[in-house]
């Protein structure tokens, strides 16, 4: 179910040209990935990091649009992607015996795999640098390199040297062979120990060797025999989180110090463990032994940028009428701070004004409101005369929570009996203000498989339409929808939350975060500031946290800050995080960064609303009309 969502767009499985062919350029992430030093590429899934790691490959660039081929010239060194896939999780699973020998023998198979895999990149590179293609296209011109037959002897000499291959290959085809022979021979060890309980025999040294020291032998038997300078080459490792994590430590800690022909670029989820443990003394540091590019720390503009360049595509794709933008599919938002001065103005102004006309309605009907307005002397009927310093500091910061409180405060008047009374709302429905392109987009945060899940959705609904703005209630179910399928996904993530139900999920964390959010939100007083922002604090014990990390690589979770301030990365303990704009209509949160409290106080305060079986559409939204 989840995968209609998540599954729509996958760079995994798509091969270089194609993946260069459909490239939406993220400017300043790729300019960033692509500048000559180590580079640590974070982001939950489906944000991007395997078309950006992809795209440094010469066979993708050859293939992208000529408006990219400046910043493609300027890539200096030579690429080698090496992907992941869960090879090394399936080789290994249920081996739990054998005594303390046998996690390091399995240790050494798998940095073997990894070897190989490292390998048979390499040498996928080497035959892109020395097609005589490569020298035709001026971007990437200046990687290629001619390779006479002699010359590709000598070289396959000395890599059955330097590799321990039992072999005299002459060719790299024949080197490849003997790659897949010792692929067979590890994975025959694993199954002898899978069956036996230990693998039967010493184990050849030839199937214990080292991923940098390969590819360094290959960098020395390339310049001796092919070509005699020095050559910049950049190990581009892929998907790191669905390694072992011993080998994630690896790469992680060789950011540090590796041989000075090679540059390692990585790109993983945004938590791992080793950012929890790691000893500050032994571990790389961010801005001194690699630059991070952090995807979901792109600006808000940047990532709307990105979003419509993606879209564009998407409308192109589906030959709908020239001029077609996400405006002419969903209008525009009710909640919008762009446009010109003159719009931007005008929704403050008495008596049509968007903004004016919420103020106005909450001001009538909610006593808190009033107060506070009161209290600061902030006259509604004033606020179009502000100059733009001081609506900021009383109106502006305000517009979510008016909006929000609208719907979902506590001064909704409901019968009982004889008697009036006043409480939240009951209304499960997604209210217009995350409808519209501004909100959609926002919502999508730079994401593309989110971007491309929604929008498929949308201009589906727009066509049905016959190509008219797709209904304010249309969008608001299409965007449940992607909601319910992103919650689905997370109730396989387990997180330990001490209930008498036993087991719990990430989904379970949520609700009770959400339960506060409405308590505190939206109760007896007006808060300028929502709450939205939670810091992990000590009294979150490993296992939650770990579960929180997973939540975060999901994209569930979006860390603001670390412990220090400093960065939007690293260990979890002290960070402070927000949840994905995309849950904020179901949580009732504003699409903007918003006020902090410590996650254990929102889980300890929460009222114990659990549910006894995982949500249906209906519980999360209604039922549909």
């Amino acid at each position: 179910m989840a995968e209609a969502l998540f599954g729509s767009y996958n760079a995994r499985f798509i091969d270089f040209q194609t993946v260069g062919e459909r490239f939406v350029m993220r400017e300043s992430a790729f300019k960033l990935l692509s500048e000559h030093n180590n580079a640590l590429l974070l982001g939950p899934r489906g944000s991007g990091k395997t078309t950006l790691l992809k795209m440094l490959k010469i066979g993708a660039q050859i293939r992208a649009s000529q408006k990219f081929h400046k910043i493609f010239k300027e890539i200096k060194y030579t690429p080698v992607y090496v992907g992941a896939d869960r090879q090394f999780e399936l080789l290994v699973r249920g081996i739990t015996d054998g005594g303390e020998s046998l996690p390091k023998l399995l240790e050494g198979l798998l940095h073997s795999l990894m070897a190989i895999r490292a390998q048979f990149a390499l040498l996928d590179t080497l035959k892109e640098i020395t097609d005589p293609a490569t020298e035709n296209v001026a971007a990437v011109s200046h990687q290629y390199v001619p390779m006479s037959r002699h010359q590709e002897q000598q070289f396959c000499i000395l890599l059955n040297r330097s590799w321990r291959l039992d072999s005299d290959a002459q060719n790299v085809m024949e080197l490849r062979a003997e790659l897949w022979s010792r692929i067979q021979r590890i994975n025959a060890a694993i199954t002898d120990i899978r069956v036996n309980g230990s693998a039967a025999g010493q184990l050849d040294d030839s199937l214990n060797f080292d991923t940098l020291t390969s590819v360094g032998s290959f960098v020395d038997a390339f310049e001796s025999s092919v070509e005699r300078r020095t050559r910049m080459w950049c190990l581009c490792v892929d998907e790191l989180e669905i390694m072992p994590e011993n080998i994630q430590d690896y790469f992680y800690l060789s950011l540090r110090s590796t041989d000075q022909r090679l540059l390692l670029k990585l790109a993983t989820s945004p938590y791992t463990p080793s950012f929890d443990i790691a000893e500050p003394g032994a571990a790389p540091m961010h801005g001194h032994d690699y630059t991070v590019i952090n995807l979901t720390d792109r600006s808000r503009s940047e990532s709307n940028r990105f979003v419509r360049q993606l879209v564009g595509k998407l409308l192109s794709a589906e030959e709908l009428p020239t001029g077609a933008t996400p405006e002419l599919l969903l209008g525009r938002s009710p909640i919008t701070d762009e446009g010109n001065a003159g719009e931007v103005n005008s929704a403050y102004k008495s008596p049509s004004g968007a903004h004016y006309k919420r103020f106005r309605e909450l001001y009538n009907v909610d006593p808190a409101f009033r107060r506070y307005l009161d209290a600061r002397d902030i006259d509604i009927e004033r606020l179009n005369d502000m100059d733009e310093r001081s609506r900021a500091a009383s109106a502006r910061k305000i517009i979510w929570p008016v909006a929000l409180r609208l719907v979902y405060g506590s001064h909704q008047a409901f019968k009982f009996g004889g008697n009036v009374g006043f409480r939240s709302s009951s209304n499960k429905r997604t209210p217009p203000m995350y409808t519209g392109s501004d909100a959609v987009i926002s919502m999508c945060e730079g994401n593309p498989r989110v971007t491309i899940g929604l929008f498929r959705d949308l201009i589906a609904a727009f066509r049905r339409n016959q190509n008219k703005r797709v209904p304010t209630h249309v969008q608001s179910q299409i965007v449940e929808s992607a909601i319910d399928k992103f919650l689905s996904l997370l109730s396989a993530i387990p997180a330990p939350l001490n209930q008498p139900r036993g087991n719990t999920s990430v989904l379970e964390l949520l609700q009770k975060i959400g339960d506060y959010i409405q308590a505190r939100n939206f109760g007896t007083e007006f808060s300028p500031e929502l709450i939205g922002t939670f810091v992990v604090d000590g009294n979150i014990n490993g296992r939650l946290r770990r579960a929180i990390g997973q939540a975060v690589n999901q994209g569930a979770f979006v860390m603001v800050e670390n412990a220090m301030g400093d960065a939007s990365f690293g260990g979890l303990s002290g960070a402070r995080l927000r949840l994905s704009y995309l849950l904020c209509p179901y949580f009732r949160l504003p699409l903007t960064v918003s006020g902090r409290v410590n996650l254990s106080t929102a889980l300890s305060e929460a009222p114990n609303k659990l549910p006894s079986r995982p949500p249906t559409m209906e519980d999360l939204f209604g039922p549909l009309n």
